[in-house]
């Protein structure tokens, strides 16, 4: 009899803490999800400001074209450059989310949209992203990594590339 006791009570709590896992999985999933949206959101409000929480104090941006950019300042400050010349729209699809004790990569489509305060010259596009997230002590997820391509494209429905002639 004990030993049925036994065995139920340890049936019981593998279950239980299965379905915690679980449940916590789904909850970082979701908290990622968010970030990514609150991501987009300030992106697209032209707001370095609202970055600023997003991101991790030791970030790297490795931006196509550009030289890496180390340290959540210099990226704010970076962002915050960008949108005193130019509008965008960033729509960073929800993509793949892997999740590794407190380490989560979310990759995807995006496609963007930027406008150039000057003359108003408007460039489409489109390309993948692979973002890397850490989950500190708060809980809160934070992105640490960022690389994308970017391919200029005649618009953002064909996604058909823009031939360089210039």
């Amino acid at each position: 009899m004990k030993n049925r006791l036994t065995f139920v009570v340890i049936a019981i709590l593998t279950i239980t803490l299965a379905s915690c896992g679980e449940n916590s999985q789904e909850q970082d999933k979701t908290a990622i999800d968010k970030a990514r949206l609150d991501f987009m959101a300030a992106f697209n409000k032209s707001d370095a400001n609202s970055m600023d929480p997003l991101i991790d104090q030791n970030a790297v941006w490795l931006v196509p074209g550009f030289p890496t950019v180390t340290g959540k300042d210099k990226i704010v400050a970076a962002y915050a450059s960008v949108f005193t010349t130019a509008q965008g729209k960033l729509d960073l699809q929800p993509g793949e989310i892997l999740l590794s004790e407190g380490c989560a990569v979310l990759s995807g489509d995006f496609t963007r949209t930027q406008k150039l305060l000057a003359d108003h010259t408007v460039s489409y596009y489109a390309g993948k992203y692979l973002m890397v997230l850490n989950k500190g002590k708060d809980g809160s997820w934070k992105f640490t990594r960022d690389i994308w391509n970017d391919m200029e494209v005649t618009d953002l429905s064909s996604k058909t590339p823009v031939t360089q002639s210039k």
